[in-house]
């Protein structure tokens, strides 16, 4: 998680209209939030575990809307938004 976390960090920082990176960056986060929810520690009523989480999510959001793939950005959109939700 930790390679992810700083691979989707620095392609997230670089300019797309030279490294076209955007992308990998958004996957990287995404899989990062399901690996982090996977996770044996995770509580999925603590507050902090889901607000991370749902930063993950953001995270691939943003990266995919920038690449141009829209309908990657609202499904991470999607998951980060349902995370709050009341069940």
């Amino acid at each position: 998680m930790e390679v992810l976390l700083n691979r989707a960090n620095v392609a997230s920082s670089v300019p797309e209209s030279v490294f076209k990176k955007f992308a990998v960056a958004g996957a990287d986060f995404e899989r990062i939030a399901e690996l982090y929810k996977s996770c044996a520690n995770f509580d999925k009523d603590s507050d902090e575990k889901k607000t991370t989480l749902a930063y993950y999510y953001v995270c691939a959001a943003e990266n995919f809307r920038k690449a141009g793939r829209e309908t990657d950005a609202k499904r991470n959109a999607w998951y980060a938004e349902k995370i709050f939700q009341k069940q």
